[in-house]
């Protein structure tokens, strides 16, 4: 009995965290290119899109460099759908799909959708349709 007194508890792991992010794309989208021509210069260049094409190919075969990274808007959803608000002007983006889960944090992002594609036999400008995404960010426990 005065063993079990002096013997150390056995001290319950801590629970293991981990934050991941998801995005929700848009369906339905719209004002996508008015949208870009309104934030193109507010638009952050990613430093690797201008990369040579040794470096490309050393660290990105077979992947898509982007030009531009991920630009934030401030947005309400009614519904399911979704308007973005620059220069003091709401705009209709798109459509949340109907399983969209948005528990956690979130932020309506635009994608400017201009890209290189890198192989080993090339690298080859892309562009496409650009379009919104809601990130959600949450923590799960482990």
């Amino acid at each position: 009995m005065l063993f079990n007194l002096f013997k150390k508890k056995k001290e319950e792991p801590k629970p293991r965290k981990a934050v991941i992010t998801e995005v929700n794309y848009l369906v339905d989208t719209e004002n996508a290119d008015k949208i870009y021509k309104l934030i193109k210069d507010d638009l952050e260049e990613n430093p690797e899109y201008s990369n040579s094409a040794k470096e490309l190919r050393e660290y990105y075969d077979h992947e898509k460099v982007w030009k531009y990274y991920p630009y934030e808007l401030a947005f309400k959803i009614e519904g399911k759908e979704v308007f973005a608000e620059v220069n003091d002007t709401w705009y209709r983006v798109g459509r949340l799909k109907r399983n969209a889960d948005l528990n956690g944090n979130h932020v309506l992002c635009f994608y400017a959708n201009e890209y290189k594609y890198v192989t080993e036999d090339s690298i080859e400008r892309e562009k496409g349709d650009h379009y919104f995404g809601i990130e959600v960010t949450k923590t799960i426990t482990l």
